[in-house]
Parts: structure tokens; C-alpha cells; sequence
């Protein structure tokens, strides 16, 4: 099981700020999850709460569902309005060391609380098809390709590299805007420590952390 908390700082804006926490059971049945994410500050906040399952449905093929509900709260509206969504992926192991999955993320949705916001940004579609690849045991690939109600396609590749025990580099890219990134991540008794780095090119440099405990 695991017990997590991340922290993601956008263009070294405090108000633009996500922090997300959550526990992963896993077990032979259904492994489950819970997560819990905030964006934003007092006068301004997004939140979402999701529960996740997932199982390994034959050999190479595994299903997973999550259902959530996103919650928008402004001082400049009435009162709250939120969605509530669900999400379904799948994966498949065509040979031993790659991976590759198909998911859709908030749909179907159902508005609720405020009927007069604009909310469906905080829970708006999103088809992704991605792959792992470990090349060696020291480098792994990744790739995505997106499409969601903003982007027709957009893209992303990446890439981690063990140079020892413990220890790994991450190197990424995004398009649509393209924005490379950087990031480390070490283990400890148990503990994982995850820093990473985004750039864009006009509003600048994206910051995060993440700190996770597995037993």
C-alpha cells in the first residue's frame, strides 16, 4: 500500500498552487485509491475527490474505474457548483517489457450546485493513449497523445534514467505549448522523493514535489 502528497507550484504564483494527498490499498482483490486535490486559494478554489479500482482482468489485459466529484468554489458566485464524473482505462502488456493503455477521463459528467457556472473545465473530456517501454533496466521510455475539449491533439514524451540504485533522472516534453522538463527521483526506507521542473517559454518555470510512503 502507499501513502502520498504532492505539491505543484505553477510559474512561482502561491495562488496557482495544486496540493493533492492520497492512499492506495493494494491488495489481491480490487486494489483501490483515494485522492484528494485543491487548486487555488481562499477567494478562488478548485477541488476534487476521487475514488479509483482497478483489476487485472487476463493475462495481459487489466480494467480500471474512478469516479470523482469536482467542486468549484468563488466568492463571486452564489453558491458552489460542481461535477460529478467517472473515468475508465484499460491496459495491455503486448510483450514483457512495455506497457500501453487507453483511458477516458470525465465522461459521462453531471452538473450540479450552481446551474448558471461555467464550470466544465474543472471536469471536461479527455482521451489519452500512452505507452512505458523499459528499454533496459536502467532507461524507460514514455510517450502520451492526447485529445480533450481544448487540444485536438496533444502530445507528450519522456524519458527515466537509473544511473544507480535509488536514484533516477527524468527528462520530459510537452506540446501544445512545447515545455520541457526536468526531475529527480530517490528512494529511502521506503519513502520515494520525487522533484521535478517545467518551462515555459513566456510565463516561465513550474515547480513540484512529491513525497510517498509505500509498506
Amino acid at each position: 500500500s502507499k501513502l502520498y502528497i504532492n505539491y505543484y507550484n505553477r510559474y512561482s504564483v502561491s495562488e496557482l498552487a495544486t496540493v493533492s494527498g492520497g492512499f492506495y490499498y493494494l491488495n489481491d482483490m480490487i486494489p483501490t485509491g483515494i485522492e484528494i486535490t485543491s487548486f487555488g486559494y481562499d477567494e478562488y478554489r478548485e477541488s476534487l475527490f476521487r475514488l479509483s479500482m482497478g483489476k487485472q482482468i487476463a493475462k495481459k489485459w487489466s480494467l480500471g474505474v474512478a469516479f470523482q466529484y469536482a467542486l468549484l468554489q468563488s466568492e463571486i458566485f452564489e453558491e458552489n457548483s460542481g461535477r460529478i464524473s467517472a473515468d475508465i482505462g484499460i491496459t495491455f502488456q503486448p510483450v514483457e517489457n512495455m506497457l500501453t493503455g487507453l483511458s477516458i477521463l470525465h465522461f459521462p459528467s453531471i452538473k450540479t450546485g450552481d446551474k448558471n457556472v461555467d464550470n466544465k473545465h474543472i471536469a471536461s473530456y479527455s482521451i489519452q493513449f500512452g505507452f512505458n517501454w523499459e528499454v533496459i533496466n536502467t532507461v524507460l521510455i514514455t510517450g502520451n497523445l492526447e485529445n480533450n475539449k481544448e487540444d485536438a491533439i496533444n502530445g507528450s514524451f519522456g524519458m527515466e534514467y537509473m544511473p544507480f540504485d535509488d536514484f533516477k533522472i527524468r527528462m520530459g516534453l510537452r506540446t501544445t505549448p512545447l515545455q520541457p522538463s526536468l526531475g529527480v527521483g530517490y528512494h529511502i526506507a521506503g519513502f520515494n522523493v520525487d522533484i521535478g521542473m517545467v518551462y515555459h517559454s513566456v510565463l516561465g518555470v513550474s515547480m513540484g514535489i512529491g513525497v510517498a510512503f509505500s509498506f
